[in-house]
């Protein structure tokens, strides 16, 4: 049985106060990781209701450009559901979203 080792690269983590009627507390992690030799951008929601994750694969990409992509990303507060969209929308078919 073969194991994958993924290399974190790079993160960033997004911190949510609890507000009373409004949100709830949770945090968005944004992480770059290397699996084999493949990049991947990884948007992960806890804390909220329930956890929520995104995985979009990047073919192609340097390590330096999915980077700022991994930055725009935090700095834009993308939540986990547009995530894998805003990739393809600036990336187009050199991001695919992991199902």
């Amino acid at each position: 049985m073969e194991t994958t080792q993924i290399q974190q690269l790079a993160v960033y983590t997004r911190d949510y106060s609890p507000i009373e009627g409004l949100q709830r507390a949770h945090s968005l992690h944004y992480l770059l990781e290397k699996d084999r030799d493949q990049l991947q951008v990884r948007v992960v929601c806890t804390g909220a209701e329930e956890d929520r994750a995104a995985v979009c694969r990047l073919r192609g990409i340097s390590i330096e450009y999915a980077g700022g992509l991994l930055k725009f990303l935090y700095e834009n507060a993308v939540p986990v559901e547009q995530a894998a969209e805003v990739l393809q929308d600036l990336c187009g078919d050199l991001a695919e979203q992991e199902s």
